[in-house]
C-alpha cells in the first residue's frame, strides 16, 4: 500500500506542475520564421532578395533574432539544411508585436509572437536607394593614352538591399558597354583626339548611380625629332644645339641630350663642351605626353687645339676659369683671376651668363673678378649653365672668355615600389632635409621625388612663420596625393642661426603650403649635437614647405558687457583675444573710459586660443560713456540706480472692478538719483511717473487700474513682470452646483462636487458641510467626504458670502470580492486532475487490499 501511495505523489505533482505553468509563469519556447524574402521598388517592380542579407526581428526596441540569409529569395526554408530566423528572449510573450527589418530598413510587416510555433511569413522590403561608392581610376582627367584600345577602369559600387546588376559604360556622351557586376574594366578601340567617360552603376531595381564625367586625350602619334647636321669642334670649346623645330601634333614632354661623356641635359636648347678628343655621338630624343617618342643623332669630332701666345702687343686675355660644378640650390664663387693684361695695366671685368636653360641663375658681384652664381633647381638631369666673362684693360681693349657651370641634381629620386602599412624611407642626402617616410593607400611603383632645397621659396606662397630658415619643394611622379597617407620628414637648423633669433628650439615649425595657404605641421625636437637640432614633423602630404620660425598674432576681436551697467555700481568688461600665429605671446591691454587710461594689463594667448580677459568698471554718472582697448571701441548706456525690487498685487481680481497695484522701490547706491518710472498693463503705458530717492531710500508708489477683460494679464515695470488674473463677478442666480461622482458611492468613497456660474468655473468657492469643508480648484472642484449614509446639505460661500446650497444623498455600497474567469478555470483544471489521480491511487490501493 505504501508503494501505491508513493506513485500517487509521483505522478501527481509532474503532471500538476505541467498543468499549471501557463499560470505560474514558466518561460515560453522560441517563435520560428521562414520564408520568402522580395525586394521591390516604388513602381512594384519585385525581385529575389540576393543571399548575404541580415534579416533582424524587433521586438519593442531590442533586437529578438537575426539571420544572414544563405540563398538568394528566401530567409530559411522548412528544410533541416536551412536554419529558420528564430525569435526568443526574456520578457517577451505571446501576442507582442514583431517588426521584421532586410539590412536596417523597416519592411513595414508586422507579426504577433507565439510561443512554440513556426510560421511561413513572406517578407518584402522597398528599395529606393541607389548604388554607391562607385569611382572611376583610368585613364585619369586630363591625362594622355599612347594606345587606340584605351582600358577603362572604375571601383566596384555597392548596393544595400536587391543588389548590383551591371555597369554601363559611357564614352563621348554615348553607352558603348554594359558590364556584368563582378567587372569592373572594360576596353574600347577609339580614335585618335580627345574623348570623355563616365559609368553608371544600376541595381536589380533599376535603381542608378552616375559617376563624375573625365576627360582624356589619346595620343597615337609620335614626335618628330629634328634633324641634325655633324659637327667638328675642339676640346674645351663649347658648342650649343637645339631642338627648336621638335613638333607633336599635341604637346611635347620632355628633351633629353646624351654626349656620351657625361650628364645627360635637358631642354629645348642645350651647350656643351669636351675636354678629350675623339668622336661622339649625340643623341636627341623627343617624348610627347602620351609617351611616344622619336629620336635622333648626330657626331661630334672633337679635335685638340693650342691657345696662340700672347704678343707684347696684344690686348688683355680673359680667363673665366672652371669647368664649375656646383649642386643645385648652392652657389659657388667664379675665378676670373687668372686675366692678365700683357702691358700690365689694370683690369676691368664684366660677367654675364649667355646661356641658361632654367632661366633661374642668378650671378651677383659681376663687376669683380671673382662673383657669385646662385645655381638653380634642377629635376632629374644637371643641366649646363654657360657664363662668359669681358675683361677691358686701360687702353679700352676687350678679351671675351667663356665658362661652363654644370648645375647637379642632388634631390632626384627614383623608388621602385612603395606599399601600404610599410611605406618607405627615403634618404634626401646631407642637407636641412635628412630623410622622409613615405606611407601610401595602395601599391604604387616607378615613382619619382624631385626634392629641391632653396633659401627662397615661390614667389606667389609668400612666407610663413616670422623667419624662414629653407624651403623645400617635393614634387612627384606616378603617385598622386590621394594614394599618399602620410608623410614623415627629419630635418636639422644650425644651433648658431637658432641662438640669434630665439631661446626656445621648439619655436621651430615646419610649414606646408597647400590650398593657397600655409599649414603649420606638428614638429618635435628629437635631438642635437654640438652644430645642429634634430627635428621630426609629420605632413598629409607633398607639396612646399619650409622651417621657419613660429610667430604669434594676438588680435582683439570683440568688447562686451556682461551686466547692465548701473551709476556707481561696477560692471564687467569682457575682452575677447584670438591667438592666429603659431607661437604663444603677449600683449598690453589698455582700458580707456571716456579717453582716460583705466587699466592696463599684459595678458599671454596660447598659439591657436581664443581668450577672454575680463575687467571691472565703474562710472559714477549716468548716460551714455565711451570704452576703448586696442583700436576697439565700445558705447555703454549707464542706468539710474534705482531698482523696482517688487510689484504687489492680488492674483485673482474682478472683472471692471478698480484695483491696486504697489511698486516698491529702492535707490542701493551712495548718491541722490532720479528715475522715470513707466508702469504697464498688458504691454500698454498705464503711467509714467518720475521718481527721486536719497542714497539707500526705499519708496513704494501705488497705481489704480481697471480691467475690462477676462483671462491672464500682466502689470510691468521694465524687466520686473507681474501676473494676475481676472475672473467674472460671481452672481447668485446663475450658480449651478453639480455631483461628478457616481452613485451609489462606497463608503469612505470621496464626493467631487462641482461649482459653476453661466457655464464658467468658480475657484476659491468654500463648500461646507456637518462634517467637512473644502475649497474648489481652478477647475471649479471640491471634494468632501461623508462617514454615515443620508441626505447631505452642501453649503456654498463665495467672498464671504453665502450664495447657494445643495442636498445630495448618500448611500454607501458595501465592497464585493471578485474572482476572474481564469482563477476559476485554473482551479478547476488542478481539481479534475487531482480527482482523476485520486482515482487511480484509490482503485491500486483496492486492489492491493483483495490480493492480500
Amino acid at each position: 500500500m505504501k508503494s501505491r501511495i508513493f506513485y500517487f505523489f509521483i505522478l501527481f505533482f509532474p503532471v500538476a506542475a505541467l498543468v499549471c505553468s501557463p499560470v505560474l509563469g514558466v518561460p515560453q519556447t522560441p517563435h520560428a520564421f521562414h520564408g520568402q524574402l522580395d525586394v521591390v521598388d516604388g513602381d512594384g517592380n519585385e525581385v529575389e532578395a540576393p543571399a548575404g542579407v541580415e534579416v533582424s526581428a524587433i521586438v519593442g526596441e531590442d533586437v529578438r533574432g537575426s539571420k544572414i540569409t544563405e540563398y538568394q529569395g528566401s530567409y530559411g526554408e522548412p528544410y533541416p539544411e536551412v536554419s529558420h530566423l528564430v525569435v526568443q528572449g526574456e520578457n517577451i510573450s505571446d501576442g507582442d508585436e514583431i517588426s521584421f527589418f532586410v539590412n536596417s530598413v523597416d519592411t513595414g510587416q508586422d507579426y504577433g509572437f507565439d510561443s512554440g510555433a513556426v510560421t511561413e511569413l513572406n517578407l518584402t522590403v522597398q528599395d529606393s536607394t541607389s548604388p554607391s561608392n562607385l569611382e572611376l581610376t583610368s585613364p585619369a582627367s586630363g591625362s594622355y593614352v599612347g594606345d587606340s584600345l584605351v582600358s577603362f577602369d572604375w571601383t566596384d559600387a555597392t548596393d544595400n538591399l536587391s543588389g548590383l546588376s551591371n555597369y554601363t559604360l559611357s564614352v563621348d556622351g554615348e553607352e558603348v558597354a554594359t558590364v556584368d557586376k563582378g567587372s569592373s574594366s572594360f576596353s574600347y578601340e577609339l580614335s585618335e583626339g580627345s574623348h570623355t567617360w563616365s559609368v553608371v552603376a544600376t541595381d536589380r531595381l533599376g535603381n542608378s548611380v552616375q559617376s563624375s564625367q573625365r576627360s582624356f586625350t589619346v595620343d597615337l602619334t609620335a614626335p618628330e625629332a629634328p634633324s641634325l647636321d655633324d659637327i667638328s669642334v675642339v676640346t674645351g670649346e663649347s658648342f650649343s644645339l637645339s631642338a627648336a623645330d621638335a613638333s607633336d601634333n599635341f604637346e611635347i614632354n620632355s628633351i633629353t641630350w646624351d654626349f656620351e661623356d657625361g650628364p645627360t641635359l635637358t631642354g629645348e636648347q642645350v651647350s656643351h663642351s669636351y675636354g678629350s678628343t675623339g668622336t661622339y655621338i649625340v643623341e636627341l630624343v623627343v617624348v610627347d605626353n602620351a609617351g611616344n617618342s622619336d629620336t635622333t643623332t648626330l657626331r661630334v669630332d672633337v679635335n685638340s687645339q693650342t691657345p696662340p701666345a700672347p704678343t707684347p702687343d696684344q690686348g688683355p686675355v680673359a680667363d673665366a676659369g672652371g669647368p664649375y660644378t656646383v649642386d643645385e640650390g648652392n652657389s659657388i664663387t667664379l675665378n676670373g683671376g687668372d686675366s692678365s693684361s700683357p702691358e700690365g695695366g689694370e683690369l676691368n671685368y664684366s660677367w654675364s651668363i649667355i646661356d641658361d636653360p632654367t632661366d633661374e641663375a642668378e650671378l651677383s658681384d659681376s663687376d669683380l673678378a671673382t662673383p657669385v652664381f646662385d645655381a638653380p633647381d634642377v629635376r632629374a638631369e644637371a643641366v649646363q649653365v654657360e657664363v662668359e666673362l669681358t675683361v677691358t684693360d686701360e687702353n679700352g681693349e676687350t678679351s671675351v672668355d667663356t665658362a661652363y657651370i654644370t648645375v647637379a641634381s642632388t634631390g632626384y629620386i627614383e623608388v621602385d615600389e612603395i606599399t601600404p602599412n610599410v611605406g618607405k624611407e627615403i634618404d634626401l642626402g646631407d642637407r636641412v632635409f635628412l630623410s622622409m617616410d613615405v606611407d601610401v593607400s595602395e601599391v604604387v611603383r616607378d615613382v619619382v621625388f624631385n626634392s629641391r632645397e632653396s633659401n627662397t621659396g615661390p614667389s606667389d606662397t609668400g612666407v610663413p612663420g616670422r623667419d624662414v630658415y629653407r624651403f623645400l619643394d617635393l614634387s612627384h611622379e606616378n603617385v598622386n596625393d590621394e594614394q599618399i597617407d602620410s608623410v614623415s620628414f627629419t630635418f636639422r637648423v644650425e644651433k648658431s642661426w637658432l641662438d640669434e633669433r630665439t631661446d626656445d628650439y621648439n619655436d621651430i615649425k615646419l610649414y606646408r603650403y597647400d590650398d593657397g595657404d600655409w599649414q603649420k605641421l606638428y614638429t618635435e625636437v628629437t635631438d642635437q649635437d654640438s652644430s645642429y637640432v634634430y627635428y621630426e614633423s609629420n605632413s598629409p602630404g607633398l607639396s612646399v614647405f619650409s622651417v621657419s620660425l613660429a610667430e604669434s598674432n594676438i588680435e582683439v576681436e570683440d568688447l562686451s558687457v556682461v551686466s547692465k551697467p548701473v551709476a556707481g555700481e561696477s560692471f564687467k568688461l569682457n575682452v575677447t583675444l584670438t591667438n592666429n600665429g603659431d607661437l604663444k605671446g603677449s600683449i598690453d591691454l589698455k582700458v580707456y573710459l571716456d579717453n582716460d587710461l583705466k587699466i592696463t594689463r599684459s595678458v599671454e594667448v596660447n598659439a591657436g586660443e581664443e581668450k577672454t580677459e575680463s575687467f571691472e568698471l565703474t562710472v559714477d554718472s549716468k548716460g551714455t560713456h565711451e570704452i576703448e582697448v586696442h583700436d576697439l571701441t565700445k558705447s555703454i548706456e549707464i542706468k539710474s540706480p534705482i531698482k523696482v525690487s517688487e510689484i504687489n498685487l492680488r492674483d485673482k481680481i474682478e472683472i471692471n472692478k478698480e484695483s491696486e497695484a504697489a511698486i516698491n522701490l529702492t535707490n542701493p547706491s551712495n548718491q541722490s538719483s532720479t528715475k522715470e518710472i513707466q508702469i504697464k498693463l498688458d504691454e500698454e503705458t498705464l503711467e509714467t511717473r518720475e521718481v527721486t530717492l536719497n542714497p539707500e531710500e526705499a519708496k513704494t508708489i501705488k497705481v489704480d487700474f481697471t480691467v475690462e477683460e477676462l483671462g491672464e494679464h500682466t502689470i510691468s515695470v521694465g524687466e520686473l513682470i507681474r501676473e494676475f488674473e481676472v475672473q467674472k463677478q460671481l452672481i447668485e442666480e446663475d450658480l449651478n452646483v453639480e455631483v461628478l461622482t457616481d452613485t451609489p458611492i462606497a463608503t469612505g468613497e470621496e464626493v467631487r462636487i462641482n461649482v459653476q456660474a453661466e457655464g464658467e468655473p468658480v475657484n476659491d468657492a468654500i463648500l461646507t458641510t456637518s462634517t467637512s469643508t473644502a475649497t474648489t480648484n481652478e477647475n471649479g472642484v471640491a471634494t468632501l467626504q461623508f462617514n454615515d449614509p443620508g441626505q447631505k446639505t452642501i453649503t456654498i460661500t463665495k467672498d464671504n458670502k453665502e450664495t447657494d446650497t445643495k442636498i445630495i444623498d448618500y448611500e454607501p455600497t458595501q465592497t464585493n470580492l471578485t474572482i476572474t474567469g481564469a482563477m476559476i478555470q485554473t482551479w478547476m483544471v488542478i481539481a479534475i486532475v487531482f480527482a482523476v489521480l485520486l482515482l487511480i491511487s484509490v482503485t491500486y490501493i483496492y486492489k492491493d487490499y483483495k490480493n492480500k
